[in-house]
């Protein structure tokens, strides 16, 4: 599953007659299972930098890819191997016009003990 911070901005098309399984699209093998024990090694080597989150919303752990230049490499190959399924996307919607992929949040990689009750409860995010 694809996940990001990318935002339709105002003058983008009200489609309000659609349902929201419209708009979901699975992309097969988008990371490799070699990319994603890359990833996960990753995570694992650099503890020293993992930020614990814990109030009433959400409780994990996360590693911010950005934080160092050697993981923000990774995080920049990770999104420049997202950027051609973006595209896809939004232009399978007829929104490409209206949506800017070259900027993107900071990759985070978020770690939810099973069993632990981490978790990040359903909310909403209004903007």
């Amino acid at each position: 599953m694809l996940m990001s911070g990318v935002r339709i901005p105002s003058g983008a098309p009200q489609i309000m007659n659609d349902k929201l399984t419209d708009y979901i699209k699975i992309y097969d093998d988008v990371v490799s299972p070699a990319s994603c024990k890359h990833i996960i090694d990753q995570y694992e080597s650099h503890q020293h930098l993992v930020e614990v989150h814990d109030n009433e919303l959400y409780k994990f752990h996360q590693l911010n890819l950005n934080h160092t230049d050697d993981l923000a490499a990774l995080a920049n190959a990770y999104v420049q191997n997202l950027i051609p399924y973006y595209e896809d996307y939004f232009n399978s919607l007829g929104l490409r016009q209206y949506v800017d992929i070259d900027n993107f949040e900071e990759v985070r990689i978020k770690k939810y003990a099973k069993g632990s009750g981490e978790q990040f409860r359903t909310h909403r995010v209004v903007s």
